[in-house]
């Protein structure tokens, strides 16, 4: 069976359909969006093609650039939500991967669209490089204005399709207004990472906690780290690996398995939580061209192949619910039956993150993570 055998997909009518549903409803991967923009976006695309898919969201994207550049010296507040508008309209021309021409202009375009975000804003958004192997780790790190230093940070991953800057938008302002940092990371194979997923990615990170602890202006004692999705999976990595130096760590919905097994990558390629391109955005965070040679390189990410189950990590919380259908539910219980006891929040109705229509991404954040998070960063 090949992988493009195994997709189910969804016509261009169900596509737009389920797309312009999610903007309304404020859904995952739409939040931030204006449904009247998206209306735009799916009129100017008219089809499944990705250079037409490309184009059609740019152009909302360049017209809130535009706007933004015309406010930069009069309304910089203005200005910097506008880029922020931009760049949501700019990287959803670009997801999930940007496997086409239009694509990975409008990768670029939202690149700097966020960088002029950031310029902007406030509490200020530093853009980081941290030199690795004659490359660099690029993040983004954001400290609460008022809070006492050194503060805390966290290490926050994005996901498959949603790099660092997602993080900024979505989490980074719960993380603030809870009195903590953060250093907003994209994973291997992804954004702006200097290189692709491989077992031994993991060494990348050191770089960028060693450079958190060089910081006057940061608690080094005081570090934790959170993974969403296949974050998740690099979040359990990271509190394996440099266990001596955080606080916690939560692990969001990540692989670590039975995920990357070939039965349940066979299943789950075709899950319809997920809106369309699953198989190629999976593929190239290894730089896999073929289905089979993805197969041949997926299942060494595995923490139980690596022998890494029973590796001691900070304390930890582990979050999902059990009809995910883009991670196995059964990842989650295998962290938590091996090595030292995990806290768990297991939603029995959530479908990937947890997340169902009581418990929105925002609210297990919220009432969840942030609690765990606060316990462990700020009253001890």
């Amino acid at each position: 069976m090949s992988g493009t055998d195994m997709i189910t997909v969804r016509s261009w009518e169900e596509l737009r359909d389920e797309v312009q549903a999610r903007a309304d409803a404020q859904r995952y991967p739409l939040t931030g969006m204006r449904p009247e923009d998206v209306r735009e976006a799916l009129a100017n695309t008219g089809s499944k093609d990705r250079e037409a898919w490309a184009a059609g969201w740019s152009a909302v994207g360049d017209r809130y650039r535009a706007l933004a550049e015309q406010q930069t010296g009069s309304d910089p507040a203005a200005a910097g939500e506008n880029f922020l508008m931009a760049w949501r309209y700019h990287g959803f021309a670009a997801w999930p991967t940007q496997n086409t021409p239009g694509k990975k202009a409008a990768f670029d375009a939202s690149m700097d669209d966020f960088r002029r975000h950031a310029e902007l804003a406030s509490p200020a958004i530093e853009r980081i490089q941290v030199p690795f192997e004659g490359r660099q780790v690029t993040f983004y790190l954001q400290l609460p204005a008022n809070a006492p230093r050194p503060v805390p940070v966290l290490l926050s991953y994005g996901g498959l399709d949603s790099y660092k800057e997602y993080i900024v938008e979505r989490y980074g302002p719960d993380y603030l207004a809870n009195g903590f940092g953060y250093a907003a990371l994209d994973i291997p194979g992804t954004g702006e990472s200097p290189i692709g997923a491989s077992p031994d990615a993991i060494r990348m990170y050191a770089a960028v906690i060693d450079y958190l602890e060089g910081r006057a202006d940061i608690d080094s004692s005081r570090l934790a780290v959170q993974g969403v999705s296949q974050g998740g999976y690099w979040a359990a990595r990271l509190a394996i690996a440099e266990a001596p130096r955080l606080a916690a760590a939560v692990y969001w919905a990540g692989p670590t398995h039975v995920t990357f097994q070939r039965e349940w990558l066979e299943a789950s390629t075709n899950t319809t939580e997920y809106l369309f391109d699953y198989l190629p955005a999976r593929l190239s965070i290894y730089g896999a061209e073929t289905w089979e040679q993805y197969l041949d390189i997926v299942p060494s990410m595995s923490i139980k192949t690596l022998g890494l189950l029973d590796a001691p990590t900070p304390e930890m919380l582990l979050v999902s619910g059990e009809k995910d259908s883009q991670t196995s539910i059964d990842d989650l219980y295998l962290l938590q039956r091996n090595g030292q006891p995990k806290y768990a929040w297991v939603n029995p109705a959530g479908g990937h993150l947890g997340r169902s229509a009581d418990w929105p991404d925002e609210r297990i954040l919220r009432e969840v993570i942030i609690p765990f998070l606060t316990a462990r960063l700020l009253d001890r």
